[in-house]
């Protein structure tokens, strides 16, 4: 009787974290609306450092007059 127990535990409890993860999946789906994968993160990391050093630079030279 306890085997069965566990099993059926075992098999609600893969279901539940099967559920889980779907829920996790749809919610990120919608927080990347451009389909980013990992290979494009540093290019991106590129992208924002050279804006943000250009933004600087910029506020520098503007002060320096």
């Amino acid at each position: 009787m306890s085997e069965l127990l566990r099993e059926a535990f075992r098999a609600y409890h893969g279901q539940r974290i099967g559920a889980i993860f779907d829920e996790i999946g749809k919610y990120a789906a919608t927080r990347n609306p451009h389909g980013y994968t990992e290979d494009d993160i540093p290019r991106l990391v590129k992208e924002v450092r050279a804006e943000m050093r250009a933004e600087r630079e910029a506020s520098q030279a503007l002060a320096a007059q």
